[in-house]
Protein backbone atom coordinates (compact mmCIF):
# COMPACT_ATOMS: atom_id res chain seq x y z
CA UNK A 1 0.00 0.00 0.00
CA UNK A 2 1.48 3.47 -0.95
CA UNK A 3 1.51 5.98 1.63
CA UNK A 4 1.28 8.88 -0.78
CA UNK A 5 -0.05 9.44 -3.90
CA UNK A 6 1.57 9.98 -7.16
CA UNK A 7 0.38 12.91 -7.89
CA UNK A 8 1.91 14.44 -4.84
CA UNK A 9 5.45 12.73 -5.18
CA UNK A 10 5.37 14.37 -8.82
CA UNK A 11 4.96 17.56 -7.75
CA UNK A 12 8.04 17.80 -5.67
CA UNK A 13 10.23 16.93 -9.36
CA UNK A 14 8.28 20.02 -10.77
CA UNK A 15 9.31 19.57 -14.97
CA UNK A 16 11.17 16.57 -14.19
CA UNK A 17 7.80 14.92 -12.62
CA UNK A 18 6.27 15.03 -16.42
CA UNK A 19 5.56 11.83 -17.04
CA UNK A 20 4.33 10.27 -20.01
CA UNK A 21 3.99 7.20 -22.26
CA UNK A 22 7.16 8.09 -24.00
CA UNK A 23 9.01 9.34 -20.60
CA UNK A 24 11.73 7.32 -19.03
CA UNK A 25 10.00 6.37 -16.52
CA UNK A 26 6.53 5.80 -17.55
CA UNK A 27 3.50 6.69 -15.47
CA UNK A 28 3.48 2.80 -14.62
CA UNK A 29 7.02 2.19 -13.97
CA UNK A 30 6.83 5.18 -11.58
CA UNK A 31 4.14 3.04 -10.01
CA UNK A 32 5.99 0.44 -9.57
CA UNK A 33 9.15 2.49 -7.94
CA UNK A 34 6.78 3.81 -5.96
CA UNK A 35 5.13 0.38 -4.59
CA UNK A 36 8.86 -0.69 -4.58
CA UNK A 37 9.53 2.14 -1.78
CA UNK A 38 6.35 1.31 0.35
CA UNK A 39 7.01 -2.29 0.47
CA UNK A 40 10.49 -0.91 1.66
CA UNK A 41 9.14 0.99 4.10
CA UNK A 42 6.59 -1.07 5.56
CA UNK A 43 9.44 -4.13 6.25
CA UNK A 44 11.70 -1.66 7.63
CA UNK A 45 8.43 -0.37 10.14
CA UNK A 46 7.53 -4.26 10.54
CA UNK A 47 11.57 -4.97 11.95
CA UNK A 48 10.52 -2.34 14.75
CA UNK A 49 7.00 -3.93 15.58
CA UNK A 50 4.88 -1.65 14.12
CA UNK A 51 1.83 -3.07 12.55
CA UNK A 52 1.83 -2.36 8.89
CA UNK A 53 0.35 -0.80 6.67
CA UNK A 54 0.02 2.32 8.83
CA UNK A 55 -3.43 3.79 8.71
CA UNK A 56 -4.42 5.77 11.47
CA UNK A 57 -3.76 9.48 10.73
CA UNK A 58 -1.18 11.83 12.77
CA UNK A 59 2.44 11.97 13.15
CA UNK A 60 3.78 9.06 11.97
CA UNK A 61 1.95 8.60 8.79
CA UNK A 62 2.78 12.23 7.53
CA UNK A 63 6.67 11.11 8.47
CA UNK A 64 5.56 7.78 5.57
CA UNK A 65 3.63 10.13 3.52
CA UNK A 66 7.07 12.37 3.41
CA UNK A 67 9.58 9.27 3.47
CA UNK A 68 7.80 7.39 0.25
CA UNK A 69 8.21 10.94 -1.62
CA UNK A 70 11.81 11.21 -0.89
CA UNK A 71 12.23 7.27 -2.15
CA UNK A 72 10.19 7.76 -5.34
CA UNK A 73 11.58 11.19 -6.21
CA UNK A 74 15.40 9.73 -6.02
CA UNK A 75 14.05 6.08 -8.24
CA UNK A 76 12.22 8.47 -10.65
CA UNK A 77 15.05 10.70 -10.88
CA UNK A 78 17.87 7.85 -11.35
CA UNK A 79 15.91 6.07 -13.86
CA UNK A 80 15.64 9.32 -15.32
CA UNK A 81 19.25 10.52 -15.53
CA UNK A 82 20.78 7.17 -15.56
CA UNK A 83 21.97 8.03 -18.92
CA UNK A 84 23.31 11.75 -17.98
CA UNK A 85 26.05 13.07 -16.33
CA UNK A 86 27.03 16.27 -14.97
CA UNK A 87 26.99 17.43 -11.24
CA UNK A 88 22.99 18.93 -11.16
CA UNK A 89 21.12 15.39 -12.55
CA UNK A 90 23.55 13.74 -9.92
CA UNK A 91 23.31 15.96 -7.16
CA UNK A 92 19.28 16.10 -7.63
CA UNK A 93 18.66 12.27 -7.53
CA UNK A 94 21.79 11.75 -4.99
CA UNK A 95 19.56 14.68 -2.31
CA UNK A 96 16.60 12.38 -2.61
CA UNK A 97 18.62 9.55 -1.97
CA UNK A 98 20.49 10.48 1.14
CA UNK A 99 16.69 12.01 2.49
CA UNK A 100 15.41 9.04 2.12
CA UNK A 101 17.61 6.94 3.26
CA UNK A 102 18.48 8.99 6.64
CA UNK A 103 14.41 8.38 7.03
CA UNK A 104 14.97 4.64 6.80
CA UNK A 105 17.94 4.52 9.35
CA UNK A 106 15.82 6.21 12.09
CA UNK A 107 13.06 4.04 11.37
CA UNK A 108 15.78 1.12 12.06
CA UNK A 109 17.58 2.74 14.61
CA UNK A 110 14.45 3.11 16.61
CA UNK A 111 14.41 7.25 16.75
CA UNK A 112 10.96 7.78 15.01
CA UNK A 113 8.95 4.24 16.76
CA UNK A 114 10.37 5.20 20.03
CA UNK A 115 9.45 8.68 20.21
CA UNK A 116 6.09 7.82 18.63
CA UNK A 117 5.87 5.27 21.58
CA UNK A 118 6.43 7.42 24.11
CA UNK A 119 3.53 9.85 23.35
CA UNK A 120 0.50 7.14 23.19
CA UNK A 121 1.14 6.85 19.02
CA UNK A 122 2.39 3.08 18.74
CA UNK A 123 1.04 -0.06 21.24
CA UNK A 124 4.04 -0.91 23.44
CA UNK A 125 4.94 -3.78 25.57
CA UNK A 126 7.27 -4.35 29.20
CA UNK A 127 10.03 -4.65 26.82
CA UNK A 128 9.93 -1.61 24.78
CA UNK A 129 9.24 0.56 27.54
CA UNK A 130 11.81 -1.18 29.68
CA UNK A 131 14.97 -2.86 27.30
CA UNK A 132 17.55 -2.58 30.23
CA UNK A 133 16.07 -1.90 34.08
CA UNK A 134 12.74 -3.64 35.33
CA UNK A 135 9.74 -2.09 36.11
CA UNK A 136 7.97 -1.41 39.40
CA UNK A 137 4.82 -3.15 38.79
CA UNK A 138 3.40 -2.41 41.90
CA UNK A 139 0.27 -4.43 42.82
CA UNK A 140 0.60 -6.13 40.00
CA UNK A 141 3.43 -7.83 41.10
CA UNK A 142 1.92 -9.01 44.70
CA UNK A 143 1.43 -12.75 44.66
CA UNK A 144 -2.85 -13.17 44.72
CA UNK A 145 -2.69 -16.01 47.32
CA UNK A 146 -0.39 -14.68 49.72
CA UNK A 147 2.18 -16.86 49.32
CA UNK A 148 5.97 -16.23 50.64
CA UNK A 149 9.24 -17.69 48.63
CA UNK A 150 12.06 -18.95 50.55
CA UNK A 151 15.10 -19.60 48.78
Amino acid sequence: MSYETQANVLIHLGANGVLSATTRPTPREAEIIQTGIAAEIDVTLAGQGVVTPVVAAGSLLDYLKRLEMLGTCAGILKVRFQDSAGPNTESLWSFYQQQYRDGLAAIRAGQIVQGLAGSGGLPGSYLTRNPDTEEDLGDLAVDPFGSTFEW
